[in-house]
């Protein structure tokens, strides 16, 4: 058995080597952020998640004439508890592999939709993270068993993506693939970038039949001072009576030798004449290295009839 395991393995070290060094570009990375605190609705202290925790693997190959080929597996977990975020399944957050050309990308699997990676992300100061973020208002609900009109990411779907300059334009099909009571879905949004200022325009209409999510922002500044701003209408699958109507501002700022953040965000049930969201959020983030970094959140939010208040403080590790 010996004689047979050392030239498997030595067989197995070089057909893995030939594999490594056929790829232009592989990296492997990832996040571990945890903290003490308690989430709003909640009446109990405890270890908070704050960016997901995440590994990934992403890669590029330089075809040749201008093409290129591209993946991306990111897996994410509870770092907690070391179990899986979403347990049905693995590759929560992307599973896509795309053809890159003189026109624009084409990608196919689990992503982002559109919307959210050029409105919604950019639009929230606490990049959708932890107690302060905004992330109920850019999304279109989700609280008190209401469902969000935007599912942030797509199965099954084959986008497009073209950047020229400044603008970039991105379209997402998913097909319901025969499945009962399921629509096709799609989303799109285009983004300018000139100098400071970031606009950014989408739409979504999601698998749910009565879903759809309009979404508007802008941003202008740097890393000194920068504002936000966002607004989104539109109706959320939950209910036929779920007309939503959401807006939000914030911004970030150095502050000593940390980046102090804060928010305020707001959407309304129209139809039935209810706050989802009332939130106001203040944060200060201080970087110990490029790649470590501490930070207190506090947030309020008047829309929930108890445990209004919310709080963090954690620290998140990047390799």
């Amino acid at each position: 058995m010996k004689k047979i395991a050392i030239p498997l393995a030595l067989f197995s070290a070089i057909s893995f080597s030939n594999i490594v060094s056929a790829q232009s570009n592989v990296t492997v990375y990832g996040k571990i952020d945890l903290g003490v605190g308690r989430n709003i609705g909640t009446d109990y202290n405890g270890i908070l998640q704050g960016a997901a925790s995440r590994l990934g693997f992403k890669g590029q190959e330089d075809l040749g004439g201008g093409w290129k080929s591209s993946f991306h597996l990111q897996h994410r977990f509870n770092a907690d508890t070391g179990t899986a975020t979403n347990p049905q399944k693995f590759w929560h957050a992307d599973s896509w592999v795309g053809l890159e050309g003189p026109y624009g990308q084409v990608r196919l699997g689990r992503m982002f939709t559109p919307s959210y990676e050029y409105v919604m992300l950019p639009s929230d100061p606490f990049q959708h993270s932890r107690v302060s973020s905004t992330l109920v208002t850019h999304v279109g609900g989700g609280k008190d068993g209401v469902a969000a009109a935007s599912p942030i990411r797509f199965d099954n779907g084959v986008n497009y993506n073209v950047k020229s300059g400044g603008l970039r334009f991105g379209a997402t099909f998913a097909p319901s693939e025969g499945v009962a009571s399921v629509r096709n879905a799609y989303s799109a949004a285009v983004s300018y970038t000139t100098g400071k200022l970031y606009v950014a325009v989408g739409r979504e209409n999601p698998s749910g039949a009565n879903n759809e999510w309009n979404t508007i922002s802008a941003r202008w500044g740097d890393d000194t001072l920068k504002v936000f701003t966002f607004f989104g209408k539109g109706k959320s699958n939950a209910s036929v009576n779920n007309s939503i109507q959401s807006y939000s501002v914030g911004a970030t700022g150095k502050l000593g030798y940390g980046t102090l953040k804060t928010a305020y965000a707001r959407m309304d049930n129209k139809d039935l004449n209810t706050k989802i969201q009332d939130k106001f959020a203040v944060g200060y983030y201080y970087n110990l290295s490029k790649r470590t970094q501490v930070y207190a959140d506090i947030a309020h939010d008047r829309a929930y009839d108890a445990n209004k208040n919310g709080f963090n403080l954690g620290i998140v590790h990047d390799f």
